[in-house]
């Protein structure tokens, strides 16, 4: 079913949803990472990624990685992203 812009499905609808989340990286030196999680639906999920990241970007600044920059949330906060998905 397809909603229109700025609607969604009643959250009673998303009680059983879930999404899975399969990830590997690989640098150009070769170094792999990878992880995976399952979680709610995809609404839910994506709004408690930026939320986690906004917390990443506001506790844990001075211990990133990446000083700044337009980048995605796994690249600005790393490690510390997954332990706030993990933890939350």
């Amino acid at each position: 079913k397809y909603f229109e812009k700025g609607s969604g499905p009643a959250l009673e609808s998303l009680d059983d949803a879930w999404g899975g989340y399969f990830l590997w990286c690989q640098t150009e030196s070769g170094r792999e990472t990878k992880c995976s999680f399952v979680g709610r639906d995809g609404y839910f999920e994506t709004a408690r990624v930026a939320i986690e990241t906004a917390m990443c970007l506001v506790f844990d600044r001075d211990q990133l990685q990446v000083p700044g920059g337009v980048l995605p949330a796994a690249t600005a906060c790393g490690t510390h992203l997954v332990a706030r998905m993990i933890d939350g």
